[in-house]
Parts: structure tokens; sequence; C-alpha cells
């Protein structure tokens, strides 16, 4: 639905980056603030700031990767379906930062020279090593001295303990948050909800045309108008299934109601009430329940 689509050659952009560098550039034209346009699309600035980094990587994959795309491709006016199909190939495309293995080159070794040409080895001289003194000649205070190095170097070794702890403690921290920084970021799941809206949006608000679909469970009087022209008038039975298409809008007129269940391209609606409802592309989402939004959404993964 969206006019005057801007469409980029993508040979012209940057080979190594070419999605996100015609995001970032269309956005610096017309003087946007990434952070307003997180607010407006409801999308994390994260995933902002990784798509025009080319980094799909770090966004969700399948249905929510291609949903952000083009959520910010239509908010910038460009060619969605163009976007889309540079994703696929990027996403095809083997990947650059692949770690490739390295031989490493083989060290010639020396060959070991010929037992002639070998200095001999002087023989060591084996020394004796000095008698002991006499148990006599012993100082009679060493022992004592010895017993008290000991007792102080206990000391010594409790007291240093004690006052460098605090130091470990923030040694260890500091180290910590910096094993913690390293590690990669890896983003928060998407919200249900904004997917499942962003779905409705692709399926229904996008979408050639609207498609109602009726059944009936018992005997029920309804009139439905496409874009202002009546379609049918009358009494549907149990069992009895219609669809009706338009354009841009439908109107459902309820009397007699037995049970019907209606469905908007797919999509199950609200239990009908008797009197009319004015059914568009734009107020579409009131009709539309959220309790199975989540299961839904995974349906569509």
């Amino acid at each position: 639905m969206n006019q005057d689509k801007i469409t980029f050659g993508f040979d012209d952009e940057d080979q190594e980056n070419p999605i996100g560098s015609i995001l970032r550039y269309q956005r610096e034209q017309r003087k946007l603030d990434l952070v307003n346009v997180s607010e407006e699309l409801k999308v994390k600035l994260d995933y902002l700031q990784a798509m025009e980094q080319g980094r799909f990587d770090l966004l969700p994959s399948g249905f929510y990767r291609r949903s952000f795309l083009k959520a910010y491709a239509e908010y910038l006016k460009l060619d969605v379906d163009q976007m889309l199909r540079a994703l696929d190939e990027q996403e095809k495309a083997p990947n650059k930062n692949e770690t490739k293995t390295l031989a490493m080159p083989k060290i010639p070794i020396a060959e070991t020279p010929p037992d002639e040409t070998r200095q001999k080895e002087t023989p060591v001289q084996r020394l004796t090593p000095p008698a002991r003194p006499p148990a006599s000649q012993t100082p009679a205070g060493f022992g004592f001295f010895v017993f008290l190095g000991l007792i102080i170097g206990a000391l010594c070794l409790i007291f240093l303990f004690k006052g460098g702890e605090g130091e470990y403690h923030e040694a260890a921290v500091g180290l910590s948050m910096v094993e913690a920084e390293s590690l990669e970021v890896i983003p928060e799941p998407p919200d249900t909800m904004e997917l499942f809206m962003q779905l409705l949006e692709e399926k229904i608000a996008d979408a050639p045309e609207l498609i109602l679909r009726i059944e009936a469970a018992g005997r029920s009087w309804i009139r439905v108008t496409s874009d202002g022209v009546e379609l049918y008038t009358g009494f549907v039975n149990e069992n009895m299934n219609a669809e009706f298409k338009a354009r841009e809008s439908l109107s459902i007129n309820l009397g007699v109601n037995e049970g019907i269940k209606a469905f908007l391209n797919g999509f199950e609606m609200r239990p009908l009430e008797k009197g009319v409802i004015y059914l568009d592309r734009g107020n579409f989402t009131e009709f539309i329940p959220t309790d199975r939004a989540n299961e839904i959404v995974r349906e569509y993964e």
C-alpha cells in the first residue's frame, strides 16, 4: 500500500553491508533520529542499530527478522520486496567471518652431527659433602630461635591474608566484569503482541483484498455489503458456509443469530453481535481477539 517507493541498485552500495548502508543513508537523508524511529515503530533500538550495521544475526530468525526489516523499510518508504530479496540473498551467501583453519608451516629440524664432530664431555668430579658437626657442637639456643621464627612467620601470613582480602575481592569483581563484557550480547526475545500486530498488518491491511468467511452453526439472518455493494441478504442454515470479498470495506448486518462464526483473511473474529458491523483496513484489529496471539505467531514462524 506504500506509494512512491524508493528503489536502490544494490551494486552501488557498500558490498559488505548493502542493506544496512541503504537504511542508514535514507534515514540520515531524512534527518531522522534513530531513537525517535524506535519509539514510532515500537521496535527496540538495538534491533534498528543491528539492521543498519548489517548484523541480522543479532535479530530473531525467521518471520521476526523479516517483519522488523519490512517495518523499517516501509517507514523509510523503500521498496520492501527488494529489501526482503536482498536479505534472502545475504542469508544464502557464505559467512565471510567464518574462521579458517590454517596449516602451520613445517619447521626443518637440524640433523644431529655425527659422533666424530661432537665435543667430548668433561667428566664430572664428584664432591663429597662436608660431614655434619656432632650434636654436642650445635648451639644450645638454636631450636628455640627456629620455633620463634615459625610463630612470627605464621602471624605475618595471617595479617597479610586479612589485609589483602578487600583488594582480592575487588580484583575478582573486576575480572568477572571483564569476562561479562567479552560475552556476546544475546538479543531479548521480541514482544509477542508486537509481532502479532505486525502479522495482522501484513496478512490483512497489506493484502490485495479482504476475505470474509461465514460459518453457520444454526439458522441465522445476515446481510453482507462489499465496498458499498450488497452481496447477500437472507438466511444461512446450519453447516452452511459462505465467502465474501472486498477491496477496502465490508459491512455485516446480523439479525437472528443462532451461531455464526466469522473469519477475516483466515483470522477468527470476535463473536458477532446483532446489528451492523462496519469493517475496513483501518479498524479490523478491533474485531480480532488476541488471546491466541502467541500460538498464531508460532504458526507463521
